[in-house]
Order: C-alpha cells, then structure tokens, then sequence
C-alpha cells in the first residue's frame, strides 16, 4: 500500500480533528507505510534470497552424497541449518570452510548488502517526508492558536529525528553537529590505564581485555589531559564482533566519574554490548537498570549502532531499529545523572572482542 504526502497533508488539515488525533492519524500512516515499503518488503526480499540460497545449497548437498563426500555434506547442512533457523549464514567462517561453501557465501553477502543500500535509501526518504509533515502540522497547529498542541508535535517530531539513523546525520537535525571522535585509524583523543586492551588494528580500534588486568575502560578526552564531560546527547557506532560468536563483550559508559577510575563499575551507567545468546542483558541493555534480552543478530557484520541520552529517554537504535527505550525517572538504578560526566568505552572479553569502526558524538542541550 502506497501512502504519500497528499495522504498526510489531508489528515493534517482536517480542521475537525484536534492536534492529538491529527498527530496521531499521521504517525499511523507513516508507521503502515514504513512497515509496508521498508519492513515488510525488506524482510520479504531476505526470505527470497534465503530460500534461493537453500535451494542451491540443497543442490550441492545431492552432488556431495553421490560423491560420497561426508565432510562436505555435513558442512552443508550445517550452513542450510544456520540459514534456517537464524536467517543468516554465520559470517565467521571455519578455517576449513570449502571452497563451494565460500563462493555461496560471498554471493550471498554482497546481495544483502545490496538489500541493506536499498533499505537504507527507503529509510531516508521515508523518514524525511515525515519530519516535513510534522513540520507542516507543527505550523498549522500555530496559526490555528493551538499553540500547546504546536510544541508537543514539535517534541515528537524532534524525538524522531533523533531517534532516526538516517536523519541523525543531518546538521540541521535537533541537537549541535555531529563530530566524529574516533575514526578507527588512531586512539588520538582517547586515555586508558590499560593500554593492552585497546589496539589499533586493520579496521578499527579492538577492546580485548588482558588476561592479566580484567576488564578495562578507555575514555574520551578529545584536546586536553581530563575527560569531556556530556550530559544530554547522542553518540552513534559504527561496529562488529570478532573471534568466537556468543564470546564478545564490551560496553558504552557514560556520565562517568572524570577521575577516570579502572574499575568499569565506578559510578556512571552503561549500555551493554555483546552477542551471547544466552544473556539476559544483551547489546542495547541498561546494565542493572533494564535488559534487553533479545540477541541482536548480524553483529560480527558492520553494524551502526545509535544511543540517545535525555532525562526524558535513554533510546538505542540498532541500523535504525529501536531495541531499547528506558524512561530515567523509572527502573530500580539510576540511568541518568543531570551533572553528565564522561564517556568510555569497555573491553570485557578474549579473545572474542568488538571492533570499533568509527564514533561520532553531538550534543543535545541548548
């Protein structure tokens, strides 16, 4: 179904609705569209994709057992099995991988990369047509008197934007300009007491704790020898796990001590990363305040992850997607702290790790 702005503009304007029904009626259509243009075709386009590729798989299956050939027949079911149950091929291939098991692999990822660019571009166009309707609403909202109704849209509108992957890259989005912080070539800008936990590697800046000292923070002190303190604002990853799957763990710290302290449990809160299935606090979680306990699949890919602090909300988005949204006044812990404090990132696994690509960071106040 194909909803467009004409769609959205009448919703608006229709003088017999108040401003909360009008509000609502429009994130209604927006939210059927998206699901409908983004959503559902893009999980609809992975299926396809997955099942052409168990169909070619199921192919090569017949050829090994006519060969007689057991490993690879028990390699291939392996794959088809991950292809079913998970919806993705596990992409830390065995060493021993063969070389038909390889090539179907990277097929298979260079189109999902091409599914993720489409949805990504569907994504933004979605989204942006949508921060213009509310925009639209927020004004006729005000030349209408309506004036409480205006700023509660406005609020909505702004939550959204910053909630939106896509539209957070933007400069003229709420909040001050993004400013990349780390760019995975360097640790310039950034302190640790643990400097073998943090290397710099081909792709990125590996957290790896040392055997010897545990758990370990790196902290962002951008130009000068103490930590840059935030309080209100928005940080976006870009990331992967390596090594062992269910193994890597690490964690975002923010509003810590700027005293830089090396246990990671000093003061401050956390937003958890890892890929075990089995966990109860899984990538996206409040560490002892709220959990997350789906997996988050897909991690030991890229992957863009998006945190939002406000004493209003704590939201983290996954390529866009909300996995996480925590209201501070509420949860056992505090999550928000209005003096703000440091940020730092945390390695708490080996060998299994996390990759840092590149961090970008904006404030939020006024």
């Amino acid at each position: 179904m194909r909803i467009h702005g004409i769609i959205y503009l009448s919703l608006l304007f229709s003088i017999s609705l108040q401003g909360e029904e009008r509000l609502a009626a429009a994130i209604q259509a927006y939210e059927l569209e998206y699901r409908g243009k983004v959503g559902d075709a893009y999980e609809s386009r992975v299926r396809k994709l997955n099942g052409q590729l168990d169909l070619a798989l199921e192919g090569e299956e017949k050829k090994a057992i006519e060969a007689g050939d057991l490993d690879l027949v028990t390699a291939i079911r392996a794959e088809r099995k991950s292809l079913v149950e998970k919806g993705v091929i596990e992409t830390e291939p065995p060493a021993n991988l063969p070389a038909v098991l390889k090539r179907f692999r990277e097929a298979w990822e260079k189109e999902v990369h091409k599914l993720d660019a489409e949805k990504e571009q569907l994504e933004v166009e979605i989204n942006t047509a949508f921060a213009k309707t509310l925009k639209v609403l927020e004004t006729a909202l005000t030349k209408e008197a309506k004036i409480d109704e205006a700023l509660a849209v406005r609020k909505y509108n702004e939550k959204f934007i910053g909630s939106s992957s896509s539209l957070g890259r933007t400069e003229n989005a709420a909040g001050g300009s993004w400013k990349k912080i780390l760019d995975g070539s360097s640790l310039e800008g950034w302190v640790t007491k643990s400097p073998e936990s943090f290397q710099t590697v081909e792709n990125g800046v590996r957290a790896r704790k040392s055997k010897k000292r545990g758990g370990a923070l790196l902290y962002y002190v951008g130009e000068d020898d103490t930590p840059d303190v935030f309080t209100d604002f928005e940080v976006r990853f870009r990331l992967h796990s390596e090594g062992e799957q269910g193994k890597a763990n690490s964690g975002f710290f923010y509003h810590m001590p700027e005293s830089m302290p090396e246990n990671t449990q000093s003061g401050g809160a956390e937003i958890n990363i890892a890929n075990g299935s089995d966990l109860q606090n899984q990538t996206g979680s409040i560490w002892d305040v709220k959990n997350v306990k789906n997996s988050l699949r897909g991690q030991d890919s890229t992957f863009e992850l998006v945190i939002r602090v406000t004493a209003d909300e704590i939201l983290v988005t996954a390529d866009g997607r909300e996995i996480m949204r925590h209201d501070p006044s509420k949860g056992p812990s505090p999550a928000y702290f209005p003096k703000g404090g440091a940020i730092a990132l945390q390695a708490n696994s080996t060998p299994a790790a996390y990759i840092f690509e590149e961090i970008s960071i904006r404030q939020l106040q006024d």
